[in-house]
């Protein structure tokens, strides 16, 4: 940012404030349509006053560095990101919520049409091989669109590190491709998941005769310890304690609690419990249907406790589900 100017001086030839800095100007209405249009998304008075003044702050930055709303595009927000900014009691660049906010807004108005439309990332197209796989693991083994996404995430990560031609794969470029992305990983637990994705892949070439065999053998496994991660299970007396603990007179405890008895008495997975929907409930037989591995639907009983604890969340007030959902979040979006 420019040093303070005239224009930045009270009567008296003192500095005005910084927050007095951020002024929208003549683009004043577009900040207000934004915030009319947080407000219609579910957020709460005060999320739209966090957003608005993000927004601001990127609106006056837009004035004083004679921007033009034209110009709007990802550079200028990388620009606005990085520039030294004075309006805080210190100066320091924004942080990454900050810009978060500022690109919710800056797509809105592209969204509006006031600004131009933001480039739509080419996506690379996948290998023949690749895209061959991903299709087997819906089809055959019947994974979850999400769990495919997945799978074909950490394969695009070690691809480039061992090559896209499976005719050119040993054991030897296999475990140094791991090990090279072993160390440059950002996350302990992904060459744990790029090893497994790469093991089904290996195996998928070799029954489709386009790589070695065994050389999904080739794949190191990620070394793990006890008690170096959560728990994997709880034991029964702290189960109880722990769904005793739901408040039952709030929202969020009655949600809680149900979300609780239906993991500890059916053994469900998270995601089963998050996709439930009303219609799965069978209220006369006492059960409900979820979707297992492979996608197979099964009917399980429904216990007392946790059939209560669904009426008293379903029959409590509760934020609406636009989907029929069974459970939402109680933060907005809703959903």
């Amino acid at each position: 940012m420019a040093p303070f100017t005239e224009d930045d001086m009270n009567d008296d030839n003192t500095p005005v404030g910084r927050r007095r800095l951020l002024d929208a100007g003549p683009h004043r209405p577009l900040l207000e349509a934004h915030g009319r249009h947080l407000a219609g998304t579910g957020l709460s008075p005060v999320s739209v006053h966090i957003h608005l003044g993000s927004a601001r702050h990127f609106l006056a930055w837009l004035a004083r560095s004679g921007i033009a709303l034209d110009q709007i595009g990802p550079d200028i927000v990388a620009r606005f990101a990085a520039h030294d900014c004075r309006y805080h009691s210190a100066p320091r660049p924004v942080g990454q919520y900050y810009i978060n906010r500022v690109d919710r807004f800056v797509q809105h108005l592209a969204n509006e049409g006031v600004v131009p439309p933001r480039p739509v990332a080419e996506v690379p197209a996948l290998d023949a091989s690749v895209a061959e796989w991903l299709d087997a693991l819906a089809r055959q083994r019947g994974l979850a669109p999400v769990t495919i996404a997945r799978h074909g995430r950490m394969l695009a990560q070690i691809l480039p590190l061992i090559g896209a031609d499976p005719s050119g794969y040993s054991p030897r470029i296999i475990r140094d491709g791991l090990l090279e992305h072993a160390r440059t990983t950002r996350s302990v637990h992904y060459p744990k998941m790029v090893a497994s994705a790469l093991r089904l892949y290996l195996r998928h070439l070799a029954h489709r005769g386009l790589g070695a065999p065994d050389l999904d053998r080739a794949v190191p496994t990620a070394k793990s310890w006890r008690l170096a991660s959560l728990p994997r299970y709880l034991e029964p007396d702290v189960v109880e304690r722990l769904i005793a603990s739901c408040d039952p007179e709030a929202v969020g405890g009655r949600r809680d609690r149900a979300i609780l008895l239906l993991l500890a008495r059916l053994g469900l997975r998270a995601r089963d419990v998050a996709e439930l929907r009303l219609a799965d409930i069978d209220w006369q037989a006492a059960t409900i249907a979820v979707c297992g591995k492979g996608r197979r639907e099964v009917r399980l009983p429904l216990p007392q406790d946790a059939g209560d604890a669904l009426i008293a969340w379903l029959t409590g007030p509760r934020p609406a589900a636009p989907d029929h959902t069974v459970f939402v979040s109680l933060l907005p979006p809703f959903g």
